[in-house]
């Protein structure tokens, strides 16, 4: 799929060594392209990264006064919006701590503060926390305590969350017993998940985090099942930050032979195809190699990126071609991986 001159500069604002293999130098964007560009960073979810991305890596080029100021508008309530959150984490996270309850930070509550750097950067609609399947009764118990209330409204499927639980002038909190839902989740062993954790300091807050592999495993995972590509590019940027952040200790190995044991290997492979091409993601080839496992032949690549640039409005067909050609071998084809 030929990408949009809005998409290519899109992506060559926000990656940190622009790539002009394809297009050369970047061309002098009009001010319609800067409108243009500061809607498109809203959809995908990159606003702050992009203002960051300007300033730190793209002085060279002429930004309007205005399209800056909105990106900096856009990176500090960011930036408000994430404080609130982990003050909201601390307070429930030491509720937690006292009935003696394991809790893992995952997605952004972890990316933000530990991957990126910069809380500002990474936008987050909710608090994801992962805890055993003996506590979740205790969990919810506390959440209401403190006047959070479950969804009633919530149509999604639960196969491996509770349903969000609000409160005024607070962030949702899904409360994950899994990382994934079946049939994927009978290959993975939460307890497992536990004894890999890293115990880490996110915003003076002590709390488990998903091991790198296990990070990377559960990123990939989620934009290929749970969004099926289509949630824009921000999650590939959330890659290849993670791959950057921990390039001196992850394991590529044991990232392979877990894709393998949790027979997500085809899940794994296209979300790092497009971080590698799009985010620059620093992936080995012998990785990329050994993840080769479409054999493209009904032409995944091209439908999955479709659905990452243009957003479908029926998913299912879509879903469909990028694993076999109905529901039931998406399924089988992805378990036998």
């Amino acid at each position: 799929m030929a990408l949009s001159r809005i998409d290519a500069l899109l992506l060559y604002c926000l990656r940190v060594v622009p790539d002009t293999r394809d297009d050369g130098e970047l061309e002098a964007p009009s001010s319609s392209d800067w409108e243009n560009l500061l809607e498109a960073s809203g959809q995908h979810g990159v606003a702050p990264l992009l203002y960051h991305r300007l300033r730190t890596c793209h002085s060279d080029i002429p930004i309007p006064a205005n399209v800056m100021g909105r990106l900096r508008q856009a990176y500090l309530e960011n930036a408000a919006r994430n404080m609130g959150l982990y003050h909201q984490l601390g307070k429930l996270l030491k509720l937690f701590r006292q009935d003696n309850i394991s809790v893992i930070a995952l997605k952004g509550a972890h990316l933000a503060t530990a991957v990126y750097r910069d809380i500002a950067l990474r936008p987050m609609g909710d608090i994801d926390l992962l805890v055993k399947q003996n506590a979740l009764l205790r969990v919810q118990e506390i959440l209401v305590e403190q006047g959070y209330n479950a969804s009633t409204e919530y149509t999604g499927c639960a196969q491996e969350h509770l349903p969000p639980y609000y409160k005024k002038g607070s962030l949702p909190v899904e409360i994950h017993f899994h990382i994934v839902g079946p049939p994927f989740s009978l290959r993975i062993d939460v307890e497992k998940l536990f004894a890999r954790a890293h115990m880490s300091s996110i915003q003076g807050i002590e709390i488990l985090t998903l091991c790198p592999e296990d990070l990377l495993l559960h990123l990939c995972m989620h934009v290929s099942l749970k969004h099926t590509f289509n949630n824009g590019i921000r999650p590939l940027f959330d890659i290849s930050q993670t791959i950057e952040h921990y390039a001196e200790t992850l394991d590529w190995e044991q990232l392979l032979d877990r894709s393998k044991e949790w027979g997500v290997s085809r899940c794994v492979s296209l979300p790092f195809f497009f971080a590698k091409k799009f985010a620059g993601a620093p992936i080995p080839g012998q990785i990329m190699k050994q993840l080769d496992v479409y054999h493209d032949g009904f032409h995944a690549t091209e439908h999955a990126e479709e659905l990452l640039f243009r957003k479908a409005t029926s998913m299912e067909p879509k879903v469909a071609k990028l694993f076999g050609s109905s529901r039931e071998s998406v399924r089988g084809i992805l378990l036998n991986s």
